[in-house]
């Protein structure tokens, strides 16, 4: 609980021995949101995780308050812009006794101020619940980040006999640009703490739908077929279900988009 008059808040970058602290804060995440608690049981995966995610958890009196998450994500709009790296938006929680204290800002302005592993952050990209319950949640984005791309999620889930990815291996899978003479897709490796779900976000399916099956059994053939997917804003409207067999849009929920400005020299 917070103490009365005292806010001293220290942020900072999560690693390995951060795993434990992390974890107690994806659960109550979990608790309050509904969300399954697969991953909030796994210490080891979550250390072997975050050597490759961007987190950074906020303390007071070394009692965790907050946490951010970002994965490292190329190309705003699609892949089509492979100079302009980004984040993904996993989660961004705050403790309830520590809310509309500034703490959710801080924390993100932390992972943006974060170069990627391709270099300084040029967009985020995030989703958010549009039920009405959750006005809070988009007041909090409306304030910080109005101006905005939005789209529609979708999810293509993986067979049920998938193999399990290990965080290793799921490393391995880099993002993807895939095309033919008149069509191309994008798409990349990202990762739900709470859910513990290994997944790929497609972000982008256009030209010829003819030849969208080849694009998708080549994506089969690199080992994409084993994890889940999740694709936000470039694909037409209401698309997604009539192009990939078994896709359907997650409800009550919107995919964001915000592109930065490049920085000056």
């Amino acid at each position: 609980m917070r103490p009365t008059g005292q806010s001293e808040v220290f942020i900072r970058r999560a690693g390995p021995k951060e795993a434990r602290v992390l974890l107690r804060l994806i659960k109550e995440f979990a608790e309050e949101s509904g969300e399954p608690l697969a991953a909030a049981n796994d210490e080891q995966l979550m250390a072997r995780a975050l050597q490759n995610l961007t987190c950074f958890v906020a303390f007071y009196q070394d009692q965790p308050t907050g946490y951010v998450l970002g994965i490292d994500s190329l190309g705003g709009r699609g892949s089509a812009t492979p100079e302009m790296p980004g984040y993904y938006l996993g989660d961004l929680f705050i403790t309830k006794d520590w809310r509309k204290l500034g703490l959710g800002r801080a924390l993100l302005s932390a992972m943006l101020q974060t170069p990627t592993s391709w270099g300084p952050t040029r967009f985020l990209r995030w989703e958010m619940s549009t039920l009405p319950e959750d006005a809070p949640i988009r007041a909090f984005y409306d304030a910080i980040l109005p101006e905005r791309h939005t789209g529609l999620p979708y999810v293509w889930e993986a067979p049920v006999d998938a193999a399990t990815i290990s965080p290793e291996r799921y490393m391995a899978f880099r993002p993807r640009r895939l095309m033919t003479e008149r069509a191309w897709l994008s798409l990349e490796p990202a990762f739900a703490t709470q859910g513990g779900r290994w997944f790929a976000r497609l972000h982008e399916l256009a030209g010829a739908p003819a030849d969208y099956p080849a694009l998708m059994e080549a994506l089969a053939t690199d080992g994409y077929a084993y994890l889940s997917f999740a694709e936000g804003l470039d694909l037409p409207f209401g698309g997604a279900e009539k192009m990939i067999e078994g896709c359907y849009r997650l409800p009550n929920a919107e995919a964001c988009l915000v592109v930065f400005p490049k920085k000056s020299n």
